[in-house]
């Protein structure tokens, strides 16, 4: 049983390092294509924001599913509270971020 915690607490981990990885590279992408854009005068605002947009949503799922693998551990009612504070808004973020990358896809 001892192996069975720690190895969830080992895939916890892993997928919020795996999330926040995604997030962060997607944000590095984003500033170089802006940079590039700067020097090269075309700069598509509209593009940019669906490349970062792209990557938040899938970090943010990453982050959901170390955030229900964290209850399963941990399962007191303050941090099962917690999780559904936490799922419900980056699902919120998610959602709504969703909709507006598929304005901008439809725009384009």
């Amino acid at each position: 049983m001892l192996y069975y915690k720690e190895s969830l607490l080992i895939a916890d981990e892993l997928l919020s390092l795996i999330g926040s990885g995604i997030i962060f590279f997607a944000g590095l992408k984003a500033a170089y294509l802006f940079c590039k854009g700067l020097f090269t005068d075309k700069i598509d605002v509209n593009s940019l924001r669906l490349e970062l947009g792209y990557g938040i949503i899938l970090g943010l799922e990453f982050m959901i599913g170390a955030d229900i693998i964290e209850s399963m551990v941990k399962p007191t009612y303050y941090d099962i509270g917690m999780l559904a504070i936490l799922v419900v808004i980056r699902t919120f973020l998610s959602y709504f971020l969703g909709k507006e990358l598929a304005a901008l896809k439809t725009e384009k």
